[in-house]
């Protein structure tokens, strides 16, 4: 049986109905009694992505990152808000970051590949692809 007031379940069923202000609202609830829960970070970093709030993301990702730098989940999201800033070079470093984990992460090869575009580094991205 599915519990409800579990927050995973609260926050899937605010996922769902893309009520994303009401999730960053819900996980500030969240951080309030535990600064550090892993949930509340998570998704307050993923909605901020959805509403366009990138700089805001970056800092939960940030936070996670701080207990383990090698949070997949924390390095992409990361990852994504610094291409929509159009921070390229950091976008860089943080795919590396996620292929130290897994080399053959296709999302962080792609990634990877648009920034070096970005950047004019066009033969250095045709090898990722």
């Amino acid at each position: 049986m599915i519990d409800l007031l579990d927050p995973t379940s609260v926050i899937t069923r605010m996922y769902e109905a893309r009520k994303w202000e009401d999730i960053v609202t819900y996980c500030k609830e969240l951080l309030d009694k535990d600064p550090k829960d892993m949930t509340g970070l998570q998704n307050s970093a993923t909605a901020l992505i959805h509403l366009g709030k990138f700089k805001e993301a970056i800092e939960f990702c940030d936070k996670v990152l701080s207990t383990n730098e090698s949070e997949g989940y924390a390095l992409k999201n990361k990852t994504y808000a610094l291409e929509c800033l159009e921070r390229y070079e950091e976008v860089l470093d943080y795919c590396d970051k996620i292929l130290a984990n897994d080399k053959r992460d296709t999302w962080a090869l792609n990634s990877k590949g648009l920034a070096l575009n970005n950047l004019e580094r066009h033969e250095d991205a045709l090898t990722l692809y």
